[in-house]
């Protein structure tokens, strides 16, 4: 689900029971308060600086290997 159709289900209080977890909490707090770079920027920045810590951070979310592998890619593409 994008996150226009994410906002407007918790607005309007559609989504599925249980469906509106911690990180559901985490997604709408970014989508709300956010700039829209905000996120790729965060990660470029940790990227260049830490990457052993951006990587050990993505793991620690559950990724897996591909996921991380295309997040850190990602990251790489902006310049901080």
């Amino acid at each position: 689900m994008d996150d226009q159709s994410f906002v407007s289900g918790v607005e309007a209080c559609s989504l599925p029971a249980g469906q509106f977890n911690h990180a559901s909490h985490l997604r709408l707090a970014r989508v709300y308060l956010a700039p829209p770079d905000a996120m790729a920027r965060w990660h470029a920045l940790f990227e260049q600086q830490a990457p052993g810590a951006q990587e050990a951070f993505l793991r620690s979310l559950g990724l897996g290997p591909g996921e991380i592998a295309r997040i850190r890619s990602w990251s790489r593409q902006f310049g901080v």
